[in-house]
């Protein structure tokens, strides 16, 4: 049973950071938000710019991930 509660109070966390609530609190502590309808602090540093988000099944083209993000940051 405890562990069941361990499980589910970390299942419970994440979803609360993950919260526009858990967002703007972490924002409170200098860090940058996840979500696009919480701003950062300043809100300008990312303001005008288009967030990518890696997901695992990404990695079948990781060839194409990499050159993206060389393309983005002025590599190569």
């Amino acid at each position: 049973m405890a562990h069941f509660m361990r499980e589910n109070a970390g299942k419970l966390f994440i979803d609360f950071l993950l919260s526009k609530e858990g967002q703007k609190m972490l924002v409170g502590f200098r860090r940058i938000p996840v979500r696009e309808d919480v701003d950062a602090d300043p809100p300008r540093l990312f303001k005008g710019y288009k967030r990518v988000v890696e997901h695992p099944e990404d990695y079948r083209n990781f060839n194409e991930t990499v050159r993206l993000y060389q393309e983005i940051l002025g590599i190569r």
